[in-house]
């Protein structure tokens, strides 16, 4: 998965942001601080197209919460369903991927930020005054530089913010051909 910065050398960027550390032992000690260990809540996992490793990425969450003093509960559903509800603005404690990966052009990145972080968007995670500011400014300017400035901004919040937190790459091409006999 993409982190913030990934692609500074090409659309606004932070090279300075690093990928988080893994460390359970310090995310059990902030949990007891906030108060929060043991705390019980459910989240969704629903099949996806194009993603059929979906359902195993929200149990490997799951158990990383569980190692850490948390006690989630994965409920089932249809992603249409689930769709639904997101876009009607009435669900909660998602975990759902989002490939930053395949082409790091402006374009691609501003369109994938923008589904995600603008609050306007049907596909939105966030609704959040800072960064609408920010796509609101992005979408009537004309100048690529203050796009890539804008960009690097939204990116340095998002990870501030935790609103994105990579955990796994999925290596989506494949190849086939007449010496390989099945897939593994």
């Amino acid at each position: 998965a993409a982190y913030p910065g990934q692609f500074a050398g090409t659309c606004g960027g932070d090279m300075t942001l690093k990928p988080y550390p893994y460390d359970p032992e310090e995310a059990k000690r902030l949990l007891k601080a906030s108060g929060f260990a043991g705390h019980e809540f459910t989240f969704v996992s629903y099949p996806r197209r194009g993603f059929p490793e979906h359902q195993k990425v929200i149990e490997a969450v799951a158990g990383y919460w569980r190692k850490i003093g948390l006690k989630p509960k994965i409920r089932n559903a249809e992603y249409s369903t689930w769709r639904e509800k997101w876009r009607g603005r009435k669900t909660q404690n998602t975990v759902h991927g989002y490939d930053a990966s395949v082409s790091p052009g402006c374009g691609f990145l501003l369109r994938g930020l923008r589904q995600k972080l603008y609050g306007k968007s049907v596909r939105t995670v966030t609704i959040d005054p800072y960064l609408d500011e920010r796509f609101g400014k992005i979408l009537k300017s004309l100048s690529l530089a203050e796009v890539k400035k804008l960009i690097g901004e939204i990116y340095k919040y998002s990870y501030d913010q935790h609103l994105m937190v990579p955990i796994a790459e999925i290596n989506e091409l494949t190849a086939a051909n007449k010496r390989i006999p099945k897939w593994f």
